[in-house]
């Protein structure tokens, strides 16, 4: 049922139906309607978009309540010219560890068809970003190399599905265990 909730609302990212939030850099931004690309790399780059990741920053008297969805993409450097989900894989293995707190909250996992592993976690109602929360993430994101004040947004994330624009795959869904669950006919 999870699956089914993420897939139908990252559906709905296309349309611009409601709030979301999506992916930028290493970090996580929250939007409002109307909204496609292009239209939301313009409101990053203009600064009209609230970063979701201050929530999980350093200033922990901020308020911040987190809308839909999360998520966070994995960008691994070492499939550098190697995308694959082997590669990624391999990554997400030697890092059970550091992911399994975050895997305890039953994401969808998602390899995006290139080098990315995407960890998407849908909110069925508004949650603040308590500390609890924030103190794991910030715990994850140090320990797979990532500084979450040194990001900049890029782009949203890539709709399940749709075709990664290099390497021309769909991407795979997978389960916490990291076992391929639907492979979008690759």
């Amino acid at each position: 049922m999870m699956l089914d909730l993420v897939t139908q609302f990252l559906d709905s990212l296309t349309w611009g139906y409601r709030r979301y939030n999506y992916w930028a850099g290493n970090t996580w931004l929250t939007g409002k309607l109307p909204i496609n690309r292009d239209d939301a790399i313009k409101l990053v780059r203009g600064g009209e978009v609230i970063g979701v990741w201050q929530c999980f920053g350093y200033d922990v008297s901020e308020p911040c309540i987190l809308r839909d969805i999360l998520v966070f993409e994995a960008d691994v450097s070492e499939c550098e010219g190697r995308e694959s989900l082997d590669c990624v894989l391999n990554w997400a293995r030697s890092n059970m560890d550091v992911l399994r707190p975050v895997l305890s909250y039953g994401p969808v996992l998602y390899w995006n068809g290139g080098k990315s592993l995407y960890i998407i976690i849908y909110f069925t109602n508004p949650v603040p970003a308590d500390y609890v929360l924030r103190d794991e993430w910030v715990e994850f994101s140090k320990a797979i190399g990532f500084d979450m004040q040194e990001t900049q947004a890029r782009h949203a994330i890539r709709v399940l599905g749709t075709r990664h624009h290099r390497t021309n795959k769909i991407g795979t869904l997978l389960d916490t265990n990291l076992k391929p669950i639907n492979t979008f006919n690759n």
